[in-house]
């Protein structure tokens, strides 16, 4: 037989897990609010908002300019993060892993349905 918990325990869990609610509830409200409120004002145009936009664009344009090597390298992992890069190292493995795919995918399966049968 299982023990069935005091009162005080129940009184324990409920606060434990008001306590939790109550702190995950906090947590999604600050971090909704002010992506709520940064989400306005990019969609409202607001002049605070281009104006960062602008002087960020040519911050990193002039940072870009000056330093080769950092834009070669940001080049770089750019390829290699693109949708085109992992397809083409796939695409290196798939004469390997095709054949495993291929036997997994056909071969017969001894599942059964669930439920009764409609004979």
């Amino acid at each position: 037989m299982s023990e069935q918990p005091t009162v005080q325990e129940q009184r324990r869990a409920r606060l434990h897990f008001g306590a939790h609610a109550m702190l995950a509830f906090l947590a999604v409200g600050l971090v909704a609010v002010p992506f709520s409120l940064l989400v306005l004002l990019v969609t409202a145009k607001s002049d605070p908002m281009l104006h960062l936009d602008h002087d960020t664009a040519s911050t990193l344009n002039s940072f870009a300019v000056a330093h080769p090597a950092f834009t070669s390298t940001m080049k770089v992992i750019s390829r290699i993060g693109s949708p085109t890069g992992w397809r083409s190292r796939v695409d290196t493995r798939s004469s390997v892993l095709d054949p495993l795919a291929a036997t997994h995918t056909f071969r017969p399966s001894t599942a059964r349905p669930i439920g009764p049968r409609d004979d």
